[in-house]
């Protein structure tokens, strides 16, 4: 799986997590209006892409070849930890703001959330582009919740964020 993908369904899971404190009277609704920090990140594909890279590297013979996938290997991993250094607020009035720090670069992400679906436990978000995404809520308490893809190939834990005076 190609970086910019992976990228693509984090921020698809980050974005569908905002939109899930909105529906007005559910206690899911209520418990996720507060600030969130990813506490951990699992995929399918990230795992089979480092597992395949690890063993190219394993394999090559040459130093450049070595070189070039523990380079890739190493930006994989930077790549991951940027994400657990990602807050997410979803607020009481139904929209989210996003921020997430990769490369030197501070990007901002703001939208609308909602929680749906028939157990209420889908988290549906729109972000300022009006891009529209779900995502399955699998676990929530007052410090942490779970979400996960449709598939389950991949699964976002957040923790409860620090408070900032």
């Amino acid at each position: 799986m190609k970086t910019k993908k992976l990228i693509g369904i984090l921020a698809i899971m980050v974005t569908v997590v905002f939109m899930y404190s909105c529906s007005g009277g559910s206690n899911t609704g209520k418990m996720i209006v507060k600030k969130w920090q990813v506490e951990s990140i699992k995929s399918a594909d990230f795992d089979k892409e480092m597992a395949k890279l690890k063993q190219m590297g394993d394999t090559a013979k040459d130093s450049a070849t070595k070189s070039a996938v523990a380079e890739k290997i190493k930006m994989n991993e930077s790549f991951m930890d940027s994400f657990k250094q990602m807050v997410v607020e979803y607020k009481a009035d139904s929209t989210f703001e996003r921020t997430m720090s990769f490369m030197g670069q501070t990007q901002t992400q703001k939208g609308k959330w909602a929680i749906g679906g028939k157990d209420g436990m889908s988290l549906m978000e729109t972000d300022d582009k009006q891009k529209k995404d779900t995502i399955m809520i699998t676990e929530i308490s007052a410090d942490k919740f779970s979400v996960s893809t449709p598939d389950k190939s991949m699964s976002i834990t957040y923790k409860a964020a620090p408070a900032t005076k």
